[in-house]
């Protein structure tokens, strides 16, 4: 689930009709590509695709530049798939989002004896700060069942908000913890 907190940034629904859109030099998936992001303005946590073997990736996370763990996920072009949940088996994917999807679709897997679900609920145009520009996503709604390991730096997080781009990734998301709190996390670089 650490793959939960890599990519997390808030997103504005501001429009701003500055066309700086610089050219992107790689592509989602590439070794190399790398994230930086802030969690309630001051906890630095950077993102780093390190290696690619098929459709697995592994990204080095770093959190507080202090401590380095490396998680896997899936890429083949057109969906997304972590191994948070399975604790970085492989064999058992759960899919974040297919960049064909219609708002409904939902994705699910068994964690824990448990149903865990995904379900696509928007298709929306954001200010992506990080990107300095506009970009269409797909928001992802999940909730975290309970039961399932969900305390990251010490906050215990119940529903995320995933927002994808099928260029830069994830772009953006909306956390709230247990009790209800918005937890502010922000991008400020997305390198590809």
């Amino acid at each position: 689930m650490m793959v939960a907190l890599i990519f997390v940034y808030s997103c504005k629904k501001n429009s701003d009709d500055s066309n700086n859109d610089p050219p992107v030099q790689g592509v989602l998936g590439d070794v190399g590509n790398s994230w930086k992001l802030k969690v309630n303005g001051s906890n630095d946590v950077s993102a780093k695709i390190v290696a690619k073997e098929g459709d697995i990736r592994t990204v080095e996370v770093t959190y507080a530049k202090l401590v380095t763990k490396t998680v896997k996920f899936g890429f083949n072009g057109n969906e997304v798939v972590d191994y948070a949940y399975s604790q970085g088996d492989t064999t058992k994917p759960f899919t974040m989002v297919k960049f064909d999807a219609n708002i409904g679709d939902s994705y699910s897997a068994e964690i824990n004896g448990n149903y865990h679900y995904r379900q696509v609920v928007e298709k929306q145009t954001y200010f992506i700060d990080a990107l300095n520009k506009e970009v269409e996503t797909i928001g992802v709604y999940e909730t975290i069942p309970e039961g399932i390991p969900s305390t990251f730096f010490g906050l215990t997080i119940r529903t995320i908000i995933w927002y994808w781009h099928p260029v830069y990734g994830l772009v953006c998301a909306d956390v709230y913890l247990d009790d209800g709190t918005y937890i502010e996390v922000d991008f400020i670089m997305i390198d590809l």
